[in-house]
């Protein structure tokens, strides 16, 4: 059953009540579609959340230029404007229509929601999915940690320039993944005091 609620900001959260998934000790609707129609300053704008696997994702966003008004999309509408991120807006949306956990039969789960949502609940459910997706942005697949073997296997030296380019991180973040294939034995061990 899709439910709407509305924001202060004139934008709307889209979502089925019914379908809710657990993300860390809150339960939130497997689908949030954020949508604002825009105005005479910003153009219209979508942004579509999943959940994937106990995490909310970024899956669309949209802007929309209104010829009507003459606003058309640019480059600061892009960046959300100065002190906006959209990863503070994922946070404080999904803590609108996030559900809190209630006693159910062993084996079960079942969700609570009631509105208006008291700050100290948005604020939890805030920080629970900033902790999430932080925390799986660190987590590498076992698919990746084999495909940083294989690039840095087949790269020229430096490698850890190689990984770097091949998945678009900072060669600190290069270094961090080739650890990590190395921790899961995917990589032999370095010889003390060379370098890759």
């Amino acid at each position: 059953m899709k439910e709407t609620r509305i924001l202060l900001d004139g934008g709307e959260l889209i979502y089925d009540g019914m379908r809710v998934v657990p993300v860390g000790d809150r339960g939130i609707p497997e689908v949030v579609i954020y949508r604002h129609p825009g105005d005479a300053k910003r153009p219209a704008c979508e942004v579509r959340i999943e959940i994937w696997d106990g995490v909310p994702a970024v899956a669309d966003v949209r802007l929309t230029a209104r010829r009507e008004d003459r606003v058309q999309v640019r480059v600061k509408d892009i960046k959300l404007g100065p002190g906006l991120s959209l990863e503070d807006l994922i946070g404080d949306w999904l803590a609108e229509v996030a559900f809190r956990p209630e006693p159910a039969p062993s084996g079960r789960r079942r969700w609570s929601k009631g509105y208006p949502v008291p700050a100290t609940e948005r604020r939890h459910t805030k920080r629970t999915v900033e902790r999430v997706r932080r925390e799986t942005r660190r987590r590498l697949t076992e698919q990746q940690l084999r495909q940083i073997a294989e690039t840095y296997t087949a790269a020229d030296p430096p490698k850890h320039e190689a990984i770097a380019r091949a998945f678009g991180v900072s060669p600190r973040t290069a270094q961090r993944y080739i650890e990590k294939a190395r921790e899961a034995g995917l990589l032999p061990p370095t010889t003390h005091g060379k370098t890759d």
